[in-house]
């Protein structure tokens, strides 16, 4: 060590040099973090887990068995939930039901009953669960949760919406 540290000592700018060089070579040849999640589907959880398998099989008894990963939109209005963001939320789960491909699962709001079950005591909010045909932490679902957030800016004025739960934690949009 001690023929190491004396070296150093005495090519200072030799050494510093090189270790430049080296971060720079490493920077430019090894693949940037940011590009290597973009393209790498892993899931955030591993299929093969306990939790997942009873995700695939209340997923399966209840919505047909599509989804790997749920999220919920929170709409709030404190005016109240009025008919103008009734008709906005038919709409809103009109267009992710036409779309199976980002979207495996998304209430009928117009089955007797559903709306009402779904809006708060106070009818002043709303949600709804999501289905995503992508699991949690892959970049098809980070862009399923993007893509869902874009759908939200559609609202009514005075009402807002929010995408929550894992997927859309983890994709941090």
């Amino acid at each position: 060590m001690r023929s190491v540290a004396a070296f150093a000592v005495r090519r200072g700018p030799l050494v510093l040099v090189l270790w430049l060089l080296a971060i720079i070579g490493v920077n430019v040849l090894v693949p940037q973090l940011e590009t290597v999640i973009n393209h790498d589907s892993t899931a955030f959880i591993p299929p093969y887990a306990s939790s997942m398998q009873a995700f695939r099989d209340l997923d399966k008894a209840f919505t047909g068995g599509h989804s790997q990963s749920f999220t919920y939109v929170a709409v709030e209005d404190t005016k109240g939930i009025s008919a103008a963001d009734k008709t906005w939320l038919l709409s809103l789960t009109k267009a992710l039901t036409a779309d199976p491909a980002h979207f495996s699962n998304v209430p009928d709001l117009t089955q007797p009953g559903m709306f009402d079950a779904l809006v708060s005591k106070d009818k002043q909010a709303l949600y709804l669960q999501i289905g995503l045909p992508g699991p949690v932490g892959a970049p098809q679902t980070d862009a399923q949760v993007a893509l869902l957030r874009d759908h939200l800016g559609t609202a009514p004025p005075g009402t807002t919406a929010y995408v929550t739960g894992t997927p859309a934690i983890v994709a941090g949009v």
